[in-house]
């Protein structure tokens, strides 16, 4: 059996960080983690090593294009 695809939700809504956790848990995937902002985002990568991260792209302070840039690096850094 396929274990579920792991996902950390970030958003700066937190409405939206609970409807879309919700979507995710029904459609069979398990939210490791839920951030809202790119530090955070940052953050819950270093600690999860997630499969997938849904990422809001407009928030305050670290956007979520500049945490993007930030965990590629990290990723690569890693290979």
């Amino acid at each position: 059996m396929k274990e579920s695809n792991r996902i950390v939700v970030v958003d700066d809504n937190i409405d939206i960080t609970g409807v879309f956790a919700d979507i995710f848990e029904i459609i069979g995937c398990k939210v490791i983690g839920i951030g809202h902002n790119g530090n955070e985002a940052i953050d819950l990568y270093k600690k999860y090593k997630p499969d997938y991260i849904f990422l809001d792209v407009m928030m305050p302070g670290m956007n979520g294009i500049e945490a993007l840039r930030q965990i590629k690096k990290k990723i690569l850094k890693l290979r």
